[in-house]
């Protein structure tokens, strides 16, 4: 079914809809020239600040994979220490 609708450049169940033009642009024989774009930055915020001074907004994982941890040492203690058949107490052994 995949290949039907590719051969026939139609909608299948896995939609990648991609417009493709094909107007050019330039003439063949122009050579390509790199032109610098202009960056509009508000003024008085410097390039390099956006690299390194910002706040980063991502959250923080490391804290979380922590928490988690400890969630998870917690919750197994507390089902070994509820566990049937395990007494701890005065000359009782596990």
């Amino acid at each position: 079914m995949l290949d039907i609708a590719l051969v026939h450049h139609l909608v299948s169940k896995y939609p990648s809809l991609v417009a493709v033009d094909v107007t050019v642009t330039k003439p063949a024989h122009l050579a390509a020239v790199r032109t610098a774009l202009p960056h509009y930055m508000p003024e008085g915020l410097d390039f390099d600040a956006i690299a390194v001074g910002l706040p980063r907004t991502a959250t923080p994982a490391p804290l979380l994979i922590v928490a988690g941890f400890c969630t998870l040492l917690l919750a197994l203690a507390i089902a070994v220490l509820r566990a049937p058949g395990l007494h701890f107490g005065r000359g009782c052994a596990i």
